[in-house]
Formats: structure tokens, C-alpha cells, sequence
């Protein structure tokens, strides 16, 4: 059976190459022009593809650069450099600026450049890759050119937030000043102390802000790091007017509390029992006098005290100058 149906293959196919053979070469002039044709309708579709690429790109790339081309002189006819033409500016200002100033004139003439280029290239129809891979090319300048661009912007933006930075910070540090010298002046007039050392250290805070605030107008960005040490100074006079303040009060109560001390001993050594006894307290209580003194007129000046350790010496003092006493007051046996 099988061999039956190899057989009737074999006839079959013998019996259709003839035909074949003889129908190709009846038609071969048709074949021909009909491949011819193909060949033709597929050259023609890859050019209508490669020039609607082409195209594509070119005007994609000429959006860009128009877009990039309309920031650039927009930054270039601003006022943007104005303070570097004019002298305005000064210090990383001016060095920042400048640098800006050069990125973008050497952004516009690339972009000329690259105007003139995309205005001479054209999608031409019957070349094959060269005009698609110049279009590709441009492509790419004009993105490296709209991302240069967009730098230059971030850059200038972020200048003008540290400059609007700087500036705020110098209102904040002038209301800062204020409160702080009215701190000062406040408790002097509390106190009735002149405060003068801590007044000198307002007049150089005084003194710094001016300073800085006038090179602010030249080099804002760079007046930061002088508004940050205004910040310091006037944080540490603000803690040191804070301190004086309760060291005042705490001496004051001190003082009263050892001069109560000092006239109940004195009572003490003037009671008839004692008229007759050696009690030598008198010297220990006399050194007591000049270091409140001296925590006095320290205080008064606005200097900054150890009041805890004057205290304990004090103290100290007093209890020696107290049990001298109290032995003195016991009787002999």
C-alpha cells in the first residue's frame, strides 16, 4: 500500500514539472515585471519612510532649538548681568554671574550655528542614509543644547533664591539686633547697671550687621557667611543677657541672705556671754565684703561670673565663721 502511494507521487510530481517549466518560461516576461515592480513599490516605500523620519527629526530638533534659542535671549536682553557690566557686583557674585554670562554667549553662538545648519538641511528624497543620520545628529546637538540651557536657568534661579535667602536672613538678623539691644538696654534700666562690656559686645554686633549689610549690595550670596556669624555673635549676647539676668537676681538674694547671716553672728558675738570670750570670726567674715564686691562690679559691667563657685566659697565662710561661734557659745568644762 505504501508503495502504491509513493509511486503515484512520483508520477505526479514528474508529471507537474513540465507544466511548471513550461509556464514559467510562457511568463517569464510577466514575472519579471511584476518582481520589478515589487522591487520598485519596496524601494519607494523605505524612502517615503526614511524622508517622513527625516522629517520628523528636523522639525522635532527645529521646535527645540526655537525654544531653546527664545530662552537664551530672553536671558541675554534681562537685566541679568547688568550688575556685572555696571560694577555692581562683587566677590562669588560676580564671580558666579560672569561665569553664567560666558556659558550663555558661548550657548548662543552655538545656537546660531546650529540654526544656520537646520535651515540648509533638507529631508531629500531619493538619498538614502545620509540625510537621516544628519538629521539624527542635529537632533542631538539641539537636545545637548536644550540641556545646557536649562542649566544656565536652574543655575540663575537657585542665585536668585540664595540672593532672596541672603537678604531675608539680613531683615531677620536686623530684628534679631533690635530685640537683643532692647534685651540689654532693658535690663540695665532694671538693674540701674551700666552693663558697659556687654553693650561693647552689642556695639561690634552693631558694628559686624553694617558691615555686612553694606557689602549685601554688592555680594548678597556671599554676605551669608557674615549673617551667620551675626547670627552666633547675637545668639550668644542673647544667652549672656539671659544669664546676667538671673545671676543678678540670684546675687541679690545671696548678699541679703549672707549679710542677714553676717549681723546674726554679730548679735551672737554681742551677747553677754560672749564679751568675754576670744571669738575670732571677725577676719573670716571680712573676706566675705570685697568678693561681693568684686561680684558686684562685675555684674554691673555685664561680665560673665562663676556665681555657683563664689557662692559655695561664700558659704563656706559662713559656716566656718557660724561654728566658731557656736563653740564659743558652748560652756567649758
Amino acid at each position: 500500500m505504501e508503495e502504491l502511494i509513493e509511486s503515484v507521487l512520483v508520477t505526479a510530481i514528474a508529471a507537474l514539472i513540465p507544466v511548471l517549466i513550461s509556464y514559467i518560461l510562457s511568463n517569464f516576461m510577466e514575472i519579471l515585471l511584476a518582481t520589478a515592480v515589487f522591487i520598485f513599490l519596496l524601494i519607494l516605500g523605505v524612502l517615503v519612510v526614511k524622508r517622513k523620519i527625516t522629517t520628523q527629526w528636523l522639525k522635532r530638533a527645529e521646535n527645540q532649538h526655537r525654544e531653546a534659542a527664545s530662552q537664551l535671549n530672553a536671558i541675554i536682553v534681562s537685566d541679568t548681568f547688568k550688575d556685572v557690566e555696571m560694577g555692581l557686583a562683587m566677590g562669588e557674585t560676580y564671580q558666579r554671574l560672569k561665569g553664567v554670562e560666558q556659558t550663555v554667549f558661548s550657548l548662543h553662538e552655538k545656537s546660531e550655528q546650529l540654526r544656520k545648519q537646520l535651515q540648509a538641511q533638507k529631508a531629500a528624497f531619493f538619498s538614502l542614509a545620509a540625510p537621516l543620520m544628519q538629521a539624527k545628529n542635529l537632533q542631538q546637538e539641539t537636545n545637548e543644547l536644550s540641556h545646557r540651557v536649562d542649566q544656565v536657568l536652574f543655575d540663575l534661579s537657585r542665585m536668585n533664591k540664595d540672593e532672596k535667602e541672603a537678604r531675608e536672613l539680613l531683615r531677620q538678623a536686623e530684628e534679631k539686633l533690635a530685640a537683643t539691644s532692647g534685651m540689654i538696654h532693658s535690663l540695665s534700666q532694671k538693674t540701674g547697671f551700666p552693663l558697659d562690656e556687654l553693650k561693647e559686645h552689642l556695639r561690634q554686633a552693631e558694628t559686624l550687621f553694617h558691615q555686612v549689610n553694606q557689602s549685601a549690595a554688592f555680594d548678597a550670596i556671599q554676605s551669608k557667611q557674615g549673617v551667620t556669624q551675626i547670627y552666633r555673635t547675637l545668639d550668644s549676647l542673647r544667652h549672656r543677657t539671659l544669664e546676667l539676668e538671673k545671676n543678678v537676681a540670684i546675687f541679690h538674694e545671696m548678699r541679703d541672705r549672707l549679710i542677714k547671716h553676717e549681723k546674726h553672728l554679730l548679735q551672737l558675738a554681742g551677747h553677754e556671754s560672749l564679751r568675754n570670750t576670744k571669738v575670732d570670726f571677725i577676719p573670716v567674715l571680712r573676706q566675705i565684703d570685697p568678693m561681693l564686691q568684686k561680684l558686684d562690679d562685675s555684674l554691673r559691667l555685664g561680665k560673665e561670673v562663676n556665681l555657683r563657685a563664689a557662692a559655695e566659697d561664700m558659704e563656706t565662710m559662713v559656716r566656718d565663721a557660724t561654728d566658731l561661734v557656736e563653740r564659743a557659745r558652748k560652756p567649758t568644762k
